[in-house]
């Protein structure tokens, strides 16, 4: 979610707010290369996850992809501030844990991104007090 991480990784991705996704829950549980838990979302009926609608351009989302190994890419439709529902691509992983937590680092870079993007106090709070395995 922080804009820092991802201008760094796409150039071209400008924030564009915050975004709403019905009917899907946030978790970490997608292991990652380094044995560490990542965010995922799964469908979850009744919950909604917040994030960040960024726009950029097709070959950005290509090179993201080289960022986000594990994950596969799916078109599922957002629900912006406004009222205003978009299309989005969202990383969903299948390569599931149980066992394992994010680190410490990685739970920090989550809610300061949050936090920069005005999401709800409950959702960066959450964020801010995962379980963390170091």
């Amino acid at each position: 979610m922080s804009s820092a991480q991802m201008t760094r990784r796409v150039q071209s991705a400008v924030a564009r707010g915050r975004g709403r996704l019905p009917d899907f829950r946030f978790c970490c549980n997608k292991l990652g290369r380094d044995g560490s838990a990542k965010g995922n979302v799964e469908v979850a009926r009744g919950e909604t996850v917040w994030g960040v609608v960024y726009d950029m351009a097709q070959e950005s989302i290509d090179q993201l992809d080289r960022f986000e190994k594990g994950y596969r890419r799916v078109a599922l439709e957002v629900i912006q501030d406004d009222g205003s529902r978009v299309v989005c691509q969202v990383y969903v992983s299948e390569q599931i844990t149980q066992a394992a937590r994010p680190l410490s680092q990685y739970r920090q870079r989550m809610a300061e991104g949050a936090a920069e993007h005005n999401l709800p106090p409950a959702v960066v709070d959450a964020l801010r007090t995962l379980e963390v395995q170091d």
